[in-house]
């Protein structure tokens, strides 16, 4: 395989090669090609404008006597413009990484004298690393001083060539410039054997998103009101053959979510494309080679960046599986589920060395990792069960030390390549994480990490150089713990100040950023009590616990440490909690509010467990001075946040005021108001100084209390509560409510119990009552609601016991009410019976002997056991009817009365019993029974029937006429004038009542 290294000789591009390996494989480009020494001076000026601090071992820094500054050069006496074959170069870390590698294994750091005993080993046959960069490590890059080197000759003689002479008259305006020349020339007539470089280069990966970082700050420096550098995130693509580069968000078409697709390509300028061509006409191949696609591709991203130009890609995001996933954790603002599953991390540590502080030893690197794995061990309940060191690599670069992920994360690539790995994708999605040590005086952040989930891995750097001289290495714990909690998915943890005397006020979208009202803005970072705030130096060594808030939106909250609090348990409730940096006990609280005031979290920092870190520990409050009247204090006491589940699930610590000044923590008396004042929590013992154990906390909404008005039950037209009537409910007095002024515009709601159980949709303010009703006990309960408001219990009626009607099945308020009970308290039908309730069956057909019994009944006198003068016959009129028969002496009535003698049959007369009367009929008998009963009738029957569909000659037009006559029966109105009668319809057991109703009234 051919390795390409590169040196600068007079300020010109030179390259040197070593072949090893078949001809056919592709091309790797060497650890150089962000060399400041590869740049001009101005480019070289503007990187480290753009990206201030340590370049790591770079040609740049390498001293006369051909060693680096960084100590990892080649050793004294080496020449500066050696042999790049045979000896080191001032700007060579080849031998020096092969030797760091082999090192690593054995528990080694980078060592100054790298250089020699790489260089012994190679001879020795001591093969590099495995991993995809290890030829680069192998070969070396030479510098060349010499003021008449052969490349500074060629140089001269090519811009002397062709050189215009005085009496030439072309304007230099109309004459091309050497670009122009050579983008023509290569369009135009490509050698045979040149590269052919596209103006566009494919991108295919997923996509990255790693967060803003805040740079070293001390707790004196922001007591003062210092704010520390906040360094841009990026998004990133990380691709398989071009490594990992910046997005252009601006030009990204759909969703920018962790683990989506993107599909899209880079631009490059024509000073790429002419140092790409630069940089294969300089390399090791045969005349007539063409670079593959991806040597194009390789070689390009190398220009790129040579030139100052760093590829940003734009296209397209799809969703994929991971994508997807992530962003349906996105619809519950708080909520975030993850099945309790317990699973190890493993992580590969790549220490790049640097030359800002003492350097780290593996034992110090590897126990930050293993004091990081056991914090996230306690912060996620044991889902995280371990984060092992799987492995150690202690190698250099050429890269910027100080990583920029906007314009340039090949330091993450060539980290995962000396860990093993092709690049960062392997650790996007694994479970696994990659940890990137470097030790360098960065003006930027203390650290980076990739937005991730909780078991999917990801990609950490972390500046050893950030801390102050002089203090441990532990000190970046707090750093590194941070940026892998960002690898779990975590956003950062701020506070948020709001105009006095407000706590809170609206935000907007998943992330939930103050969109301005009551003077409400959000401080990354500022809440110290949480790891995912911001590192104080000399204070990192402990980190404080992740807030409930975020542990809840990890999913790894379980009911004994965070309890569910919701109006439903009252509008006061008290509850003891311990400190946040405990592993045991209630600590925390998640509280729903009505709306506006949305979910909080509560919870007791004492300085005690995980705790016991803080730089506020021993101080009292501190305060932060962050602007014009923006002085925020903070110390021990409780704490209320808000989490929100955008990308990077973030906290936010609430402001409450006290004092006349903003407070993060609060101490015993004091209250903080949600938004909208719906609900408060307010602390009312305890948490007065960090030795209190526990600190008792109410929670109280803003709501009405039970009772307040009084309820009570009218009935429908008074008097008894009979089944069937309306009941209403009705009040008096005045509600009440827990805290603030009584609403003006309330809303009622009602529901009615039918023996202490609701009633299925009886919600109204009335209810009428049902059969089933019968001597059940009625109550109604009203509830007061209002915007901002908790409904809570309202007020409770008495209860109205409701009695029976006549008949179960004829509730009052049915059409045939009246006349049923009137049937029955004239005891004119017989009453059925079931299950100890009478029915009269109001809409069942009326049979003859039902008829009969009506018609008997109504003709005895009150007191009599029969009609008057009737005596049963001991021989029954009706061949069809036995004296045995249970209606027999009725029926016998009907025919000795002469109200109906039945159908005469050659046999003699049939009464039919159990057949169902017709209107014909019912006209018939009663006509006969006020003839001949009661001698009353005397009736001419008129020219013209009343009845539409009864003509003059029915048989029974007269006794149907003359009920319509005497109002008994009307039949049925039509719109289009005269009713009908239907005379052959069937009677009904209600319409017969009625008739005999209207018959005696």
């Amino acid at each position: 395989m051919r390795y390409l290294s590169r040196a600068v000789a007079g300020g010109v591009l030179a390259v040197a090669l070593v072949l090893s390996g078949s001809p056919a494989q592709a091309f790797q480009l060497n650890d150089a090609r962000l060399d400041a020494g590869l740049r001009t001076p101005a480019t070289a000026e503007a990187l480290s404008d753009a990206v201030p601090g340590d370049a790591g071992v770079t040609e740049a820094e390498a001293d006369g006597n051909g060693t680096s500054a960084a100590g990892e050069g080649p050793a004294a006496g080496d020449s500066a413009g050696g042999d790049s074959t045979g000896g080191d170069s001032a700007g060579g870390d080849s031998a020096a990484d092969a030797d760091a590698d082999a090192d690593a294994d054995a528990g080694s750091g980078p060592s100054a004298d790298a250089g020699s005993e790489a260089q012994a080993d190679a001879g020795a046959g001591v093969e590099p690393d495995a991993d995809s960069d290890a030829g680069s490590e192998a070969g070396a890059d030479a510098v060349d001083d010499s003021a008449g080197s052969g490349a500074d000759a060629e140089t001269a003689a090519s811009a002397n060539e062709g050189a215009e002479t005085p009496a030439d008259e072309t304007s230099a305006a109309d004459t091309p410039d050497r670009k122009t020349v050579k983008k023509q020339a290569r369009q135009t007539n490509p050698a045979a054997g040149s590269v052919t470089v596209p103006e566009q280069l494919a991108v295919d990966g997923n996509i990255i998103i790693v967060p803003d970082e805040h740079g070293a700050i001390s707790l004196e420096d922001l007591t003062a009101g210092h704010v520390p550098e906040v360094s841009a995130g990026a998004v990133l693509v990380a691709t398989s053959d071009l490594g990992t580069l910046p997005v252009d968000v601006a030009a990204v078409q759909g969703d920018i979510v962790p683990g989506g697709k993107f599909s899209g390509v880079v631009t490059l300028s024509d000073e790429a494309i002419e140092a790409t061509e630069e940089l294969w006409e300089a390399s090791d191949h045969q005349s007539g080679d063409e670079p593959s696609a991806a040597e194009v591709a390789e070689l390009a991203v190398a220009a790129a960046a040579d030139v100052g130009q760093p590829l940003v890609a734009d296209g397209t995001v799809t969703p994929t599986a991971a994508s997807e996933a992530y962003t349906s954790s996105l619809a519950n603002s708080d909520a975030v589920t993850n099945a309790a599953v317990s699973r190890s991390h493993p992580v590969d540590i790549v220490n790049f060395g640097g030359t800002a502080r003492t350097q780290a030893t593996q034992a110090e690197m590897t126990k930050i990792v293993t004091d990081t794995s056991a914090f996230w061990k306690s912060q996620t309940n044991g889902q995280i069960s371990a984060m092992p060191v799987a492995s150690y690599r202690a190698a250099t670069t050429k890269l910027n030390l100080c990583m920029d992920p906007t314009r340039d994360a090949r330091l993450w690539d060539e980290a995962a390549k000396k860990a093993g790995f092709s690049d960062m994708n392997r650790y996007v999605g694994s479970g696994r994480h990659l940890v990137v040590f470097v030790n360098a005086n960065c003006d930027s952040t203390v650290g980076w990490g990739n937005i991730g989930t909780l078991h999917s891995g990801g990609v950490t750097w972390i500046n050893l150089g950030a801390r102050p001289a002089g203090v441990a290495v532990s000190d970046m714990t707090h750093t590194t713990a941070h940026e892998i909690g960002h690898n779990l998915g975590l956003g950062h943890g701020d506070a948020r100040s709001c105009a006095s005397p407000h706590s809170a006020g609206p935000t907007s979208g998943v992330n939930g950023y103050p969109t301005g009202g009551r003077g409400c803005q959000d401080f990354g970072y500022l809440d110290l009590w949480n790891v995912m705030g911001m590192y104080l130096q000399t204070y990192g060594t402990k980190p404080p616990a992740l807030a409930m808030s975020q542990k809840r939106l990890l999913g790894v909250t379980n009911s004994t440490m965070l309890k569910e609090v919701t109006s439903s348990g009252g509008l006061s409730q008290t509850f003891t909690l311990s400190g946040a940096g405990l592993n045991s006990g209630l600590r925390g609280l998640r509280v729903q509010t009505p709306s506006p005031g949305g979910t909080i979290f509560v919870e007791y920092r004492n300085g005690l467990g995980q705790d016991s870190g803080l730089a506020m520990l021993g101080r009292g409050e501190v305060m932060f001075n962050r602007g014009t009247n923006q002085q925020v204090s903070v110390g021990t006491g409780v704490k209320v946040m808000q989490g929100y589940a955008g990308v990077g699930r973030r906290s936010v610590a609430a402001n409450t005021w006290s004092g006349g000044s903003r407070h993060l923590t609060m101490n015993q008396g004091a209250t903080h108001k949600t938004y909208g004042d719906t609900a408060r929590v307010y602390v009312s013992a305890a948490a007065s100084n960090a030795t209190a154990s526990t600190a008792s906390v109410r929670v109280m909404y803003k709501g009405f209390k039970p009772g307040g008005k009084t309820v009570s039950i009218a009935v429908e037209k008074g008097g008894s509560a009979l089944a069937g009537k309306k009941l209403q409910a009705k009040l008096s007095g005045r509600w009440a409510v827990s805290y603030g002024g009584i609403p003006t515009s309330i809303k009622l709601s009602y529901r009615w119990y039918r023996d202490g159980k609701a009633i299925s949709g009886a919600t109204g303010k009335s209810y009428r009552t049902k059969a089933s009703d019968t001597g059940k006990r009625i109550t109604v309960r009203v509830k007061p609601s209002a915007a901002g408001y908790v409904t809570g219990a309202g007020s409770l009626s008495s209860a109205k016991k409701i009695a029976k009607t006549p008949y179960y099945d004829v509730a009052w308020g049915h059409k045939y009410y009246k006349e049923t009970a009137w049937v029955k308290s004239r005891g004119i039908t017989a009453t059925i019976t079931s299950g100890g309730k009478s029915y009269f069956k109001p809409t069942g057909g009326l049979t003859r002997s039902a008829m009969a019994v009506f018609m008997y009944n109504l003709n005895t006198p009150k007191g009599a056991t029969k009609p008057r003068g009737f005596k049963v016959p001991k021989k029954s009129p009706f061949k069809d009817v036995s004296t045995k028969h249970k209606y027999y002496k009725q029926i016998a009535w009907m025919s000795t009365s002469g109200i109906y003698t039945g159908t005469k049959t050659s046999t003699g007369h049939t009464f039919s019993p159990g057949a169902t009367v017709t209107r014909a009929l019912m006209a018939n008998v009663t006509y006969r029974m006020d003839k001949k009963v009661a001698s009353k009738t005397s009736f001419k029957a008129p020219a013209k029937s009343p009845f539409r569909d009864v003509s003059t000659k029915h048989k029974n037009y007269k006794q149907i006429a003359w009920m319509y006559k005497t109002n008994l029966h009307r039949g049925v109105a039509l719109a289009t004038g005269r009713s009908k009668y239907q005379p052959t319809k069937k009677v009904t057991r209600q319409e017969f009542a009625r008739v005999l109703y209207r018959y005696t009234h």
